[in-house]
C-alpha cells in the first residue's frame, strides 16, 4: 500500500508492477518493452493513477480479480492487448473502475472486457464483453 511515482521501465522481462491486494497511488509511469504487463492488478487491489505511458507490451493494463481502478491519462502503443479486465482465479468477483482520457495507436486490440465487468474507458460502458478472456489471452 502507499504511493509510486516517476517510474521508467525499459526492457522488463516480465510484469513491470504487478499489484495484489494492494491500494496504491501511481503516477507518472512510463514502460517500454514489458514482456508480459506493464501494468497488473489483481486480488482485490485498488488503484489510483494518473500519466500513464506504455509502448511494447503483450498487455498494457490488466485488470483483473475483483479490482478497482481509477485511471487517467493512459497512452498505451504497440501492444497485443491495451486493456484487458479478466478473472484469473474463480473466487474472485469481477473488476470494476473507470480510465478516462484512454489514448491508443497501433495495438492490436485497443480493450478486451470480461462478461459483467463494470467499467467505464472514456465514458463508454457499451462494451463488446467476452466470456473467459483469460484463456483469449493465454491460450492452451
Amino acid at each position: 500500500n502507499g504511493d509510486i511515482n516517476n517510474i521508467f521501465s525499459i526492457d522488463t522481462g516480465n510484469d513491470v508492477l504487478d499489484l495484489s491486494n494492494s491500494t496504491v497511488k501511481l503516477s507518472n509511469f512510463n514502460s517500454n518493452n514489458a514482456l508480459d504487463k506493464a501494468i497488473s492488478i489483481g486480488e482485490r487491489s485498488k488503484l489510483n493513477a494518473e500519466n500513464l505511458n506504455i509502448d511494447k507490451a503483450f498487455i498494457g493494463i490488466a485488470i483483473k480479480d475483483e479490482s478497482e481502478v481509477l485511471i487517467e491519462n493512459v497512452n498505451i502503443s504497440n501492444t497485443n492487448f491495451g486493456i484487458a479486465t479478466y478473472i484469473k482465479k474463480i473466487e474472485y468477483e469481477p473488476v470494476q473502475g473507470e480510465i478516462t482520457k484512454y489514448i491508443y495507436n497501433n495495438n492490436k486490440v485497443n480493450k478486451i472486457i470480461e462478461s459483467k465487468s463494470n467499467i467505464s474507458i472514456n465514458s463508454k460502458t457499451n462494451h463488446k464483453f467476452k466470456n473467459n478472456v483469460i484463456n483469449l489471452l493465454y491460450p492452451g
